[in-house]
């Protein structure tokens, strides 16, 4: 029988419709194990190129992946999941999804990079920022964008590239 957790960190209105307390979602600790599972089937790398049907049949796997109900099985798939999972994911509902990716490891991708720099969370763009070096046009995108917290955190770690410096001067930083 697996334990269960009370999540006291939930996202208001899961797609439910209704802002619910935190306490009424609850969850099996084997549910990120499950979703580390589901996610290392999508990285596996095919030897052949896929055929139609094969490609059409990945589409809606990947689409009843990225829609599971359980958060913390999402949170399990944005992390470990193939290139193409975490862009799926990259638009989440639940802020903990979205910051659960930039610890994935193809972080390195420039798409998903900006996606996450545009989130309108903090929360979200100081996880990319924690994660990884982001690229010229991520740190741009951090600079120009909303959130003063994130611009600091990106100057004082260190991490900013040289290239963007005269951005962060403009912006008085």
């Amino acid at each position: 029988m697996p334990i269960s957790h009370t999540d006291t960190h939930a996202d208001a209105d899961l797609g439910t419709g209704i802002d619910a307390p935190a306490e009424s979602y609850a969850y099996d600790v084997d549910d990120y194990s499950a979703g580390v599972s589901l996610a290392e089937s999508t990285n596996q790398v095919a030897g052949k190129p896929l055929s139609p049907e094969e490609r059409a049949w990945k589409r809606q796997y990947l689409e009843l992946l990225t829609g599971h109900p359980r958060i913390e099985t999402r949170i399990g798939l944005a992390a470990h999941g193939s290139l193409q999972l975490a862009r799926s994911m990259v638009h989440d509902r639940s802020k903990r999804v979205r910051q659960a990716i930039a610890f994935n490891p193809f972080i390195g991708d420039l798409d998903l990079q900006l996606a996450l720099a545009n989130d309108k969370e903090l929360d979200v763009v100081l996880a990319l920022i924690d994660a990884t070096d982001p690229w010229l046009e991520t740190c741009q995108v951090i600079l120009t964008g909303p959130h003063l917290e994130a611009r600091r955190e990106l100057i004082e770690r260190k991490n900013l590239r040289p290239e963007a410096l005269p951005i962060a001067a403009r912006r008085g930083l």
